[in-house]
C-alpha cells in the first residue's frame, strides 16, 4: 500500500467522523 493511499483513507475517516458528529450535535441532515 502506498503512503498516499493511507493518507487518503485517514482523511476520509476523519471527514466521516466529523460529518457524523456534526449530524449528532446539530440534529440536522447533511445531503
Amino acid at each position: 500500500m502506498y503512503i498516499e493511499d493511507i493518507s487518503l483513507n485517514i482523511l476520509k475517516k476523519l471527514f466521516n467522523e466529523r460529518k457524523t458528529s456534526y449530524l449528532y450535535n446539530n440534529n440536522k441532515v447533511l445531503i
